[in-house]
C-alpha cells in the first residue's frame, strides 16, 4: 500500500523545536529538549489507520492464541504488584482484547481499538465491546479509570505529549499507567549493527543508528514514529505530569521456539543490567510504570 509521509518541524512529544539530525538515511532526528527520537519525514495519521485496518493484520495473533496468553501473564505478573486489587481498567489499542480478558474479578475493564477487524474479534472471542478511534477525540469522562495501559501502542501515535495529557486527565488521582514499547536503541541487533559499522560492515535495511524504517526498508510489518530508549521514556512520563515507579524491560515476545529463547534470554540479561543501572538495556522492548499524583 502507499504511504503518505509528513513533515515535522519540532519535537511530536514535547514540542520544543531545538531538534537536529540523529540518522539521515534513517530519516531519524533527535529532540535536543527531552531527548525523543523521531522519524521525520513520517506516515501521516490516515496513512497509519488503513496500514493497521488491512485485513489479516491479526492472523498470526489468532494462530498463537495459547503462547500469546502466557506473554499476557506474564505482563500482568509484572504490574499487579503496582494496581490496586480491583478497579477500572482501559487498554488503549487493546488489538483483539486478549491482554483485558484476563483481568480477573473485580476489574470493570474497557479498550479502544482503531482496526474495526480486531474490534470484531474481541466482541467475538472474549465478549469485549472496544471504543473504536483515537483517545484523545473520545472525550473520556475525566479521572474515571484506575488504571490505563498501552502496550505497544506509544510509538505508533503521531503526539505522544498529547497522549499522556489525555491519559493523566481520564485517570484519578493516584491511578496508574503503564506503557511498554520497543526500545529499538538498546536493542543488542542495533548495537551489533552500529559496531559493525564501524568495522566497516552495513547491513541491508538498517541506517547509521542500526534501527530499521520506512525510508530504510519497504516491507516492514509495523510503522513506528517514535523510537524510545529507557531514559528517553522515562523522561516523557515525568513531563507528562506521572511519576515514575519503574522502568523495566518488557517481556514482549511469545515463548516457543528459537526467537523466544533469544528474546527470553535477552530479557533476563537485561533485568540483571536495568537493576545495575536502568538505562543499561539490551532487550527490544521496555516497559514504564508511572502514577498520577494525588
Amino acid at each position: 500500500m502507499e504511504i503518505a509521509c509528513e513533515k515535522l518541524d519540532g519535537c511530536p512529544a514535547c514540542g520544543g523545536g531545538e531538534i537536529q539530525v540523529l540518522d539521515e538515511p534513517a530519516c531519524l532526528w533527535k529532540c535536543l529538549r527531552c531527548d525523543l527520537v523521531f522519524d521525520n519525514p513520517r506516515p501521516d495519521a490516515p496513512s497509519i489507520d488503513a496500514f493497521y485496518a488491512r485485513q489479516g493484520q491479526y492472523d498470526g495473533w489468532l494462530s498463537n492464541l495459547e503462547a500469546r496468553q502466557v506473554l499476557w501473564l506474564r505482563r500482568w505478573s509484572l504490574i499487579r504488584p503496582f494496581l490496586p486489587r480491583t478497579g477500572a481498567i482501559l487498554d488503549v489499542g487493546a488489538g483483539i482484547g486478549q491482554f483485558l480478558s484476563l483481568a480477573g474479578e473485580g476489574w470493570t475493564t474497557s479498550g479502544t481499538e482503531l482496526s474495526p477487524v480486531a474490534r470484531t474479534i474481541a466482541k467475538e472471542r472474549w465478549g469485549i465491546e472496544l471504543l473504536g478511534g483515537h483517545l484523545e477525540g473520545l472525550g473520556l469522562p475525566s479521572e474515571s479509570f484506575d488504571v490505563v495501559s498501552m502496550f505497544h501502542v506509544l510509538e505508533h501515535v503521531p503526539r505522544p505529549g498529547e497522549t499522556l495529557a489525555e491519559i493523566r486527565r481520564i485517570l484519578k488521582p493516584g491511578g496508574v499507567v503503564v506503557l511498554a514499547v520497543p526500545d529499538e536503541w538498546g536493542a543488542a541487533t542495533a548495537r551489533i549493527s552500529r559496531v559493525a559499522r564501524l568495522l566497516g560492515v552495513t547491513f541491508a535495511g538498517r541506517g547509521q543508528a542500526g534501527i530499521r524504517t520506512i525510508h530504510t526498508r519497504q516491507d516492514l510489518q509495523e510503522l513506528h514514529l517514535s523510537r524510545f530508549r529507557p531514559d528517553s521514556l522515562a523522561r516523557l512520563v515525568e513531563f507528562g505530569g506521572f511519576t515514575l515507579e519503574t522502568v523495566q524491560p518488557d517481556p514482549h515476545q511469545p515463548p516457543g521456539g528459537w526467537d523466544g529463547m533469544v528474546m527470553g534470554a535477552s530479557y533476563q540479561v537485561s533485568r540483571a543490567l536495568m537493576r545495575i543501572r536502568g538505562s543499561w538495556n539490551v532487550h527490544p522492548a521496555i516497559m514504564a510504570i508511572a502514577r498520577r499524583p494525588v
